[in-house]
Order: structure tokens, then sequence, then C-alpha cells
């Protein structure tokens, strides 16, 4: 299966199992719907965050799904867009001290931006545990 089918049935499968639990709609009714709307991509390179600053982050925003730390591979969903209340499928992979990361969501008539909230995120949760680490040094 390629990647972009394999992200497209993650993403609906994932908004039809939250809908279902926040909503009247079943899942099945859910599925068919997202999967006809558009999946938004973000992309982004973090210099200087490590693999593990990077899986720590992710671990704290989302939830891992995947990781490799062989290879520095890392796989998660995390909650972003309006209230938290889409998804994002987000994908690390680091070599020597850059991250790269990919996050994919599904989004409706109104774009709530949640690849790109779900990076920021990640990047704040990074933020912050340096500005953490930095204050026990003090």
């Amino acid at each position: 299966m390629p990647a972009e089918d394999y992200i497209n049935e993650f993403l609906c499968s994932a908004v039809a199992e939250y809908s279902s639990v926040y909503g009247k709609l079943t899942q099945n009714a859910v599925n068919k719907i997202t999967s006809k709307l558009p999946t938004k991509s973000v992309k982004a390179v973090f210099d200087k965050i490590t693999y593990y600053q990077a899986v720590e982050a992710v671990n704290e925003v989302g939830c891992i799904l995947d990781k490799d730390d062989e290879k520095q591979e890392c796989v998660a969903v995390v909650n972003s867009g309006i209230l938290n209340m889409n998804i994002a499928f987000v994908v690390l992979k680091s070599e020597y001290d850059k991250t790269y990361v990919a996050a994919f969501a599904k989004e409706g008539i109104i774009n709530q931006h949640t690849a790109q909230k779900a990076v920021d995120s990640i990047f704040s949760a990074i933020s912050d545990n340096n500005q953490h680490a930095k204050e026990e040094c003090n």
C-alpha cells in the first residue's frame, strides 16, 4: 500500500474513532465522510534537536505509535486543531543534530491548520524542556 493511501486510511479511521465517542454518527459514516476530505501536510526541520529530545516532546503532546531508536524514526499521533479535537499523524526522522518532521491531518470546510499546530506543539514542548534543563543547571 502506498504511503499516501496508508496515511489517508489511518487518518480516516482515527477521526471516525474520535467522532463515535463524541458524536452521534457511526464510525462507518464518519469514515466515508472523512475519506473525501483533503489531507494537509506540513514538513519542518528542527536544527540542533536530537532524536531523543524530539521523541520526549512528542511523548508529552501525543501518543507514540511506533519508534525505532536504531534508525532514529518515530511515528505518533498528536491531538491538534481547534480545542485539540482533530488529530495529526506525525513522523520524525533524525540525522546527526537535525530532526525532520512531517505532519499529516484531515481538514474540513474550515481549515484548522491541524498539521502545522501539531508541529508547533512539538517544537514548543522541546523549547519548554530545554528551558527546564537550563534552569536546573543554574
